[in-house]
């Protein structure tokens, strides 16, 4: 069941300027209402031709600003995304949440949450533009509760939806996009910039050298991904790695290395989605299997968790966690340990990241500290 097919078409009385203009557009160019075609450019210079042939659109109140502003939402509703159109087309917006209350925050270049000045008209406006992100894309589940899909640019999106027990209902509860698209930095530029210290490099490279096992954490996947690029370029030449994607696609410094991407299915009826948990819940050991000299793994959840940590093979996971605290944690949990100190057998280095692109602390895990925890650098 489509999101879009369960919203109600507005009655004539509840119309607005808007929806009557898009309704009028529309029934020219007789299209459906979700607006896509192969041919993007085309269907615009269309839409504003009609536009201009609309006899008296508004009243006296509008100056030409907001006709202007009025005909861009007409186009974004009908061949882009829109109110969350201009955020995407704003580069330098990297996540965008919607939130059920139907308030929109952004991040600008992974800083710190601000409200956007975009409205939608209501909670089902959402669902048709979360509908139209997801439709004809590259998709999967996870934990039978997140929709995730990446767009055919650098945007991955996330809708957490639910559905109500005992009805064919489908809701919603967050939306949310972030834009991919990690710092691909050499080693210098490392230094230049002021990501980390020459110290801190040097360490990392020696722990890739030696095939110690590292946990890449934080909260901004951009900062996670421009390390994980640092790291894969300190591989020899004549290692196997083999890099295994989700829907995040992996950014790698080392030529040669293997990309693996989970198993997708499609799915029709967001009320039967569910069933990629065992597709992923076998791929890992499958990886395994050809005895890669290093795993990378581009986001360590819930069900790969486990196969990594407990293989023999050393590995450089990413983790979208707030500490390195909370890392150890989240991995105790879900790797099958059954305290803390034994995730010293599993893990030898947790390096977190902070937004937009810096080096936090790097921690070794020692069972004999009382916090696991030894933190060797802290980038003041």
């Amino acid at each position: 069941m489509s999101l879009l097919n369960r919203v109600p078409k507005s009655k004539p009385e509840d119309e607005t300027l808007k929806q009557k203009i898009i309704n009028s557009v529309l029934a020219q160019l007789q299209v459906d209402e979700s607006g896509m075609t192969d041919n993007i450019d085309i269907l615009r210079e269309k839409i504003l031709a009609i536009l201009n042939t609309i006899p008296d659109i508004g009243d006296k109140t509008h100056n030409d600003d907001q006709l202007q502003a009025l005909y861009t939402a007409v186009i974004h509703e009908i061949i882009g995304y829109g109110p969350l159109q201009p955020l995407l087309d704003d580069d330098t917006i990297t996540e965008i949440l919607v939130l059920p209350s139907k308030r929109v925050f952004i991040r600008r270049n992974g800083g710190d949450r601000e409200s956007a000045n975009v409205q939608f008209d209501d909670g089902d406006h959402v669902l048709r533009i979360a509908d139209r992100l997801i439709a004809g894309i590259r998709k999967h589940v996870i934990m039978n509760r997140w929709i995730r899909a990446r767009l055919s640019n650098e945007w991955i999106v996330n809708v957490d939806w639910f559905t109500q027990e005992g009805l064919n209902d489908v809701g919603w509860q967050t939306l949310q996009l972030r834009r991919m698209r990690p710092p691909m930095l050499t080693p210098e530029e490392h230094i230049e910039r002021e990501v980390l210290t020459q110290e801190m490099l040097t360490y990392l490279q020696t722990a890739v050298a030696q095939s110690k096992r590292i946990i890449v954490g934080g909260t901004d996947n951009n900062a996670v991904g421009g390390l994980v690029y640092l790291l894969s370029g300190f591989l020899e030449e004549h290692i196997f790695a083999v890099a295994v994607e989700d829907i995040y696609k992996i950014a790698l410094a080392a030529a040669g290395i293997v990309k693996m991407r989970l198993p997708q299915r499609p799915h029709q009826d967001i009320r039967q989605l569910g069933t990629h948990e065992a597709d992923v819940a076998d791929f890992i050991p499958q990886v395994l299997q050809l005895r890669p000299d290093v795993l990378i793994v581009s986001e360590l959840n819930t069900l790969t968790c486990a196969s990594v940590l407990w293989a023999a093979t050393p590995y450089i996971g990413t983790l979208h966690s707030r500490s390195p605290e909370y890392s150890a944690q989240w991995l105790t949990h879900h790797g099958g340990l059954t305290d803390v100190a034994k995730l010293a057998n599993c893990t030898d280095v947790i390096v977190q990241m902070e937004a937009p692109y810096r080096l936090g602390s790097i921690c070794e895990i020692d069972a004999n500290t009382p916090r696991v925890l030894r933190t060797i650098f802290t980038y003041d």
